[in-house]
């Protein structure tokens, strides 16, 4: 069905259109473009074929005559008649894409007609070719999700990035294709549907590198995928060092009470510490361990690789989001030993 028909920019300033004005007034200008509306769903070729002239006015919302409004339509040519009927005039010139529909629909069904059903194996149906094409390759539910992290979770032929996504063969299966990851892209539903035989690779550039190196990380770290948590070691009483016990408190000790807010404003009960207006605790400045000689080194030692590493996958990679980097120079360093 079609959804749209044109009209064009000087129609209420055309001579036929003053000469209909004059001739029944304003609405009947107005009734032509709902006549056109009519027939662009229900006549798309422009023949009022079966119509009568009361049906003709009901269609253009006349109020008038039927009678008096067809002929008037007539004689302005605005309607000719033919050997089937009434026809509106110069249709197929003013509205090719209405006309045109019909084709367009019967040529869009028979695309999808081969999508599917190719002329050697018309018979198969979609989950043999499916079967078949598993046979030649498969890829697993990670590397799909690392490869839409790579191209940006959108579809890869429209761009829009709110719809679903969904699995595009870049060489259909009807076509010899297989399921393996080297033959897939995101596209949305309505762009796979309306690909047809087409086997164009939308995928962006360096991209079969990209995920080789983010399923190379170590325990599947990647973009997509999060390494599981290292569980928790259960409880083991034995495993607390032994505390000396405390001497008991006695009358004459005094409880110990916490120290006075000093005065001098935050600066100077942040370096005193001591207890804060929120009630808790803070430690006076520079009260925690400073870093060892080792400690220190080993600290230098992760951020100077750490920036190497950053600044080597980005000369590399320059289309690499930061997500991408990050999870690689994690998963590099963790493969090194390399802690703070």
């Amino acid at each position: 069905m079609n959804t749209d028909f044109r009209i064009e920019v000087g129609f209420f300033r055309h001579p036929k259109t003053r000469r209909l004005i004059a001739a029944l007034g304003l609405p009947a200008a107005w009734s032509l473009p709902q006549l056109w509306e009519f027939a662009a769903v229900n006549k798309p070729s422009g023949e009022l074929s079966g119509m009568t002239h009361a049906d003709i006015a009901a269609a253009s919302w006349y109020d008038g005559d039927p009678e008096v409004f067809v002929a008037e339509l007539l004689r302005l040519r605005w309607l000719d008649k033919s050997r089937r009927g009434l026809e509106i005039h110069d249709w197929a010139e003013h509205q090719p894409f209405v006309v045109d529909a019909p084709r367009r629909r019967e040529q869009a069904r028979r695309a999808a007609g081969a999508k599917w059903d190719s002329a050697a194996d018309g018979a198969k149906k979609r989950h043999e070719r499916l079967k078949e094409a598993r046979s030649k390759g498969r890829h697993t539910d990670a590397e799909w999700g690392v490869l839409l992290a790579i191209c940006g979770m959108k579809c890869l032929r429209c761009g829009v990035t709110n719809a679903r996504l969904v699995k595009d063969h870049v060489q259909p299966i009807y076509q010899g294709g297989s399921d393996s990851i080297d033959n897939l892209q995101p596209l949305c539903a309505s762009c796979n549907a309306s690909k047809g035989p087409e086997n164009k690779d939308l995928r962006p550039k360096g991209w079969a590198e990209r995920l080789s190196l983010l399923m190379s990380a170590p325990a599947g770290v990647n973009a997509s995928i999060q390494q599981a948590p290292t569980p928790t070691p259960a409880f083991q009483p034995s495993s607390l060092p032994e505390r000396t016990p405390l001497p008991p408190v006695t009358p004459s000790d005094p409880p110990s009470l916490p120290s006075p807010l000093p005065s001098g404003g935050d600066q100077t009960r942040k370096e005193a510490g001591g207890w804060n207006r929120a009630g808790a605790y803070r430690e006076p400045k520079g009260a925690r361990p400073k870093l060892t000689p080792e400690q220190s080194a080993r600290m230098e030692q992760y951020r100077t690789k750490r920036a190497e590493l950053e600044q080597r996958i980005r000369a590399e990679h320059p289309e690499m989001g930061d997500g991408e980097l990050l999870t690689l120079v994690t998963a590099e360093l963790k493969r090194q030993g390399i802690t703070a």
